[in-house]
């Protein structure tokens, strides 16, 4: 249960980093790192 809890701590980190201006060309980053994983 800890766990799972500490997860979703995480991603809502996660979710209010990017929401920064200054992260944005990070989270672009992250998204074609992303995309190219899919392939």
């Amino acid at each position: 249960m800890r766990a799972a809890q500490s997860a979703i701590n995480f991603e809502s980190g996660q979710v209010e980093v990017l929401k920064l201006p200054i992260s944005n060309d990070a989270y672009v980053a992250v998204q074609t790192v992303a995309q190219i994983g899919q392939d």
